[in-house]
């Protein structure tokens, strides 16, 4: 095979203008999508700097319950673009790009970008009400934990994204 490969002497020539225009399709194809993993990557790189959360921004930006009620709002937009480690940042982040593309191929863009800006607004206030309010009543013990607990990172949004997607397969059956 090698063989075969060196006998024709391949000579890789770039197109500049062909490049140019793939890329910029596929900007134009999934604009959210680019968007979105855009501003990942610019906050993990700044501050993260591609490793581990600092504790005062997971403290300062990361949702949490027991924090201010004025301060709700805030932190859940800014903790859906904060993640804990470069683990973390790699799975959600690669994720929720690789679903929000497939939503954007799927969906109309007038739904889908209000559907995510609203997703992103209040998707640790129904993470609240769905899933940590609840242990108040049925097991007060675990309620104080989950509470001081931060949430940080796309993972809700990837859910939320996932959940549209797969309704996507009952409605074309």
């Amino acid at each position: 095979f090698f063989a075969l490969f060196k006998s024709f002497q391949p000579k890789i020539r770039i197109n500049p203008s062909y490049t140019l225009n793939q890329i910029t399709g596929l900007l134009k194809s999934f604009p959210l999508s680019f968007s979105v993993a855009f501003i990942n990557i610019i906050a993990f790189a700044s501050i993260n700097k591609f490793g581990n959360l600092p504790r005062w921004v997971d403290s300062n930006f990361g949702f949490s319950s027991s924090a201010p009620f004025m301060e709700w709002v805030m932190r859940s937009v800014t903790s859906d673009f904060l993640y804990s480690s470069a683990l973390h940042f790699y799975l959600c982040a690669g994720g929720l790009f690789i679903v929000m593309a497939w939503a954007e191929k799927t969906e109309r863009r007038s739904f889908l970008i209000p559907f995510f800006l609203i997703s992103v607004l209040l998707n640790d206030f129904v993470n609240y009400l769905m899933m940590v309010l609840p242990f108040k009543y049925f097991h007060p013990e675990l309620f104080q934990q989950l509470t001081e607990e931060m949430d940080v990172g796309g993972s809700i949004l990837l859910s939320i994204l996932l959940g549209l997607q797969i309704c996507q397969f009952k409605k074309h059956r």
